[in-house]
């Protein structure tokens, strides 16, 4: 399943549990993934801040473990960050008519997923992490959920103001049109008159 979330879809899709960074079409996107324990899928989300563009693609549990049946390193479901890490080295933006749809490529693309810029000392873990590491991964979590919401709301404002500049234009160039017809009409009245009222003595005579 890929594409863009519904809003109800991004309401349902669980906590963050994992991030990196990679360029998508010479563009930085940071790569998110949530786990819903109770709708038991994993969801991978690519996010842009430049344009608040964003894909994703879901996988059931199931067939999450699939991806690595035959894979003898990530095959223990335990190490969930390797298997996170390993799905983000291979997703790319594909062309699927006019909409761009993100899907998990057999190899690892030519772009190389890295951390976000500011968390470059942490490792890509591939097991278990420590406490520590925990930490400031949800803090660095708590930094992408404020961007992140910053973004939406700034844009969400923009695209408001955008609408409201444009009925503005639309109510006053219907009032202008209004009064381009009353003129008119107004001219057209005065030019009758005019021509009654030349026309009246003519007519006695």
């Amino acid at each position: 399943m890929a594409g863009v979330l519904t809003e109800e879809e991004e309401a349902d899709k669980g906590p963050l549990v994992y991030q990196e960074s990679k360029v998508f079409q010479g563009q930085s996107f940071l790569c998110n993934v949530f786990d819903t324990t109770k709708g038991r899928f994993i969801t991978f989300e690519i996010y842009c801040l430049e344009t608040q563009e964003g894909f994703y693609k879901r996988y059931s549990y199931e067939d999450f473990d699939k991806e690595f049946r035959f894979n003898a390193e990530l095959m223990n479901p335990n190490r969930k960050e390797g298997r996170f890490h390993w799905v983000i080295e291979r997703l790319g933006l594909v062309q699927v008519g006019k909409k761009l749809q993100l899907e998990r490529k057999p190899e690892p693309t030519e772009e190389v997923p890295e951390l976000p810029i500011y968390e470059t000392t942490r490792k890509i873990p591939t097991g278990r992490m420590d406490l520590k590491e925990r930490q400031r991964l949800r803090e660095s979590m708590d930094m992408l959920d404020i961007k992140r919401s910053e973004n939406i709301q700034r844009k969400r404002a923009e695209t408001k103001e955008r609408f409201l500049q444009h009925v503005k234009f639309i109510k006053e160039q219907a009032e202008k049109k209004q009064r381009e017809v009353e003129e008119k009409n107004c001219r057209r009245e005065a030019v009758a008159g005019e021509a009654k009222g030349r026309g009246g003595p003519e007519g006695g005579g």
